[in-house]
């Protein structure tokens, strides 16, 4: 398999892998999630379901929960909700953002994090009611992105020029970096935790050494547009995606860009964005949104290949 598309009827928002099949969940503009599916033998991608009547406006978030029994959403309708995988039911609703809701993750198993427009972040406990049980209130911007950190008690935030590390346990602070130069839309740890990347709106990766968050390490400029999407290949391999319709492949320490992915510019679609990069459980199919209507696999043997050519052949080194 190279690469494959679906062309939605509807314009997408984010993209999802399912944690153990080769399932994706999108979520689109008018609040349905779509469950997609890759038949391997026919080599082509298949929407299974959809769901309308878990959110009433755009889904900015959707994501599988670990066991895989769960779709977990968040809307600009302001509420984070989770629907039962099998049967297409709405399980738990939380309410009481105040604002539209940008980004959410799983913590733990019944645990999750989400934050808001405006950066306020609510932590919630789904064995609960629909309210929430922490608040976090460090930011005064968009928060763009969530993560549970290398130590499991810890949340990672991004929220515009800066990063911050908070105990979801306490809803305090621990630590939070200085204002920077780049605006941060996406992060991943890599390293086995000792890195933290994000993607900014001015086409770089920046670097955080896990633990300290004060000042950035180093920059990887990548394109000329934005880096709203990063995914982990390998500890030493990255994709991005962004505004310039590419998927880019990154080299780790040494940080190198080392080409694009070409294999789906074959297909006939003019890719004019990407977004919503998401890799398998098995790390060889890569998914992502184009122009925010078609959902596309490629293989990730492209990338890999790029990493293999650029390393010096033993016989050079004599």
């Amino acid at each position: 398999m190279n690469t494959c598309f679906f062309k939605s009827d509807k314009d997408l928002n984010c993209l999802a892998f399912h944690p153990t099949l080769d399932l994706l969940v999108s979520g689109s503009i008018n609040g349905h999630l779509d469950i997609f599916k890759f038949d391997e033998i026919g080599g082509e991608l298949v929407k299974e379901s959809s769901n309308s009547t878990t959110h009433s406006s755009s889904v900015r978030i959707s994501k599988f929960s670990p066991d895989g029994t769960e779709i977990m959403s968040a809307s600009s309708d302001k509420t984070v909700s989770l629907t039962d995988f099998h049967s297409n039911k709405v399980k738990w609703t939380g309410k009481g953002h105040k604002n539209p809701v940008n980004c959410a993750c799983y913590i733990k198993e019944s645990i999750l994090a989400s934050g808001d427009d405006e950066g306020e972040i609510r932590i919630w406990d789904t064995r609960a009611k629909s309210s929430c049980i922490g608040k976090i209130n460090e930011f005064s911007d968009c928060v763009t992105d969530l993560m549970v950190g290398r130590d499991s008690n810890e949340l990672i935030a991004t929220c515009a020029d800066q990063i911050g590390c908070f105990d979801h346990r306490k809803f305090k602070l621990k630590a939070l970096s200085d204002n920077t130069d780049h605006e941060f839309l996406a992060m991943t740890l890599v390293k086995k935790g000792k890195k933290v990347i994000c993607g900014t709106s001015t086409g770089s990766i920046c670097f955080f050494t896990y633990g300290f968050w004060g000042d950035l390490n180093d920059i990887i400029p990548v394109n000329k547009e934005t880096v709203n999407g990063i995914v982990k290949v390998t500890e030493d391999l990255v994709c991005t995606c962004g505004d310039d319709g590419e998927i880019y492949v990154v080299q780790l320490f040494p940080n190198k860009v080392l080409g694009k992915l070409k294999d789906f510019k074959n297909l006939d679609v003019k890719v004019r964005s990407t977004d919503s990069l998401t890799i398998n459980h098995n790390n060889t199919l890569l998914g992502f949104l184009a122009n925010f209507e078609y959902v596309f696999l490629t293989s990730t043997d492209e990338a890999n290949r790029l990493l293999s050519n650029d390393q010096p052949d033993f016989f050079d080194e004599i």
